[in-house]
C-alpha cells in the first residue's frame, strides 16, 4: 500500500517595508542558522509594491527566519526625490509557524537584526538573543515603555510622536506597541 506523504503547510508572512514605503523593493526570505545567525537558503522572494506592502508565501518552519529588503526606491520627505538605497534592511522572525501580517521591516528592526547577531556571539541562544535585543533597543533608544496590550501610548510619547516625520512617527508608534 503506498505511504501517503502531507504537504508542508503555507504560510504567508506579510507587511511594509519603510524608509519611506519601499517602491518595488526585493524581499527575501532567508532560513536562519540559530547558531550563529547566518543566511542559509532562500525560502520565498516578493516585491514591495507603490506602498512598500509585501507577501510571502513558504512553507511554515519552526526556526528563524531573516527577512531582508533590497533595491528599489523610497522618496524623500525633504524633497521629494527618489532614494535608491544602497544598503538593505531586515528583520529576524524567530520562526514562521503560522501566518504573520503587519512586519514592518525598517532601520529600528535593522538595528535590533545587529544586536541579535552581537549577543548570539556571545553564547546567547537566538530566541533569547532576539528578545534582549528587541526589550533593550525600543525603551533605550526611543525611551517609551512597554504598555499592556490594547493601551495607548502615553501622552508624552503621543505628542513628540506628532513633532516628528511621518517616518519617525511610523517608527515610533511600532515602539510604542507591545512586541
Amino acid at each position: 500500500m503506498p505511504r501517503a506523504w502531507a504537504a508542508t503547510p503555507l504560510v504567508t508572512l506579510s507587511g511594509t517595508a519603510v524608509q519611506g514605503p519601499m517602491i518595488a523593493s526585493t524581499v527575501t526570505a532567508y532560513a536562519v542558522d540559530p547558531a550563529n545567525g547566518a543566511n542559509l537558503h532562500v525560502p520565498a522572494t516578493a516585491k514591495t509594491d507603490a506602498a512598500g506592502h509585501f507577501a510571502l508565501k513558504l512553507a511554515s518552519r519552526l526556526n528563524p527566519l531573516r527577512l531582508k529588503v533590497t533595491g528599489g526606491l523610497f522618496v524623500s520627505e525633504q524633497d521629494g526625490t527618489s532614494i535608491f538605497p544602497t544598503g538593505a534592511l531586515a528583520v529576524l522572525l524567530p520562526n514562521a509557524a503560522t501566518d504573520i501580517s503587519g512586519i514592518s521591516i525598517n532601520p529600528l528592526t535593522k538595528f535590533i537584526n545587529a544586536l541579535t547577531l552581537g549577543k548570539l556571539e556571545t553564547g546567547i541562544k537566538f530566541n533569547a538573543a532576539l528578545s534582549s535585543a528587541t526589550a533593550q533597543t525600543v525603551p533605550t533608544l526611543y525611551a517609551v515603555r512597554q504598555r499592556s496590550p490594547g493601551r495607548a501610548p502615553s501622552r508624552i510619547n503621543a505628542q513628540a510622536a506628532r513633532n516628528h516625520s511621518p517616518l519617525l512617527r511610523q517608527l515610533l508608534g511600532i515602539a510604542c506597541r507591545p512586541l
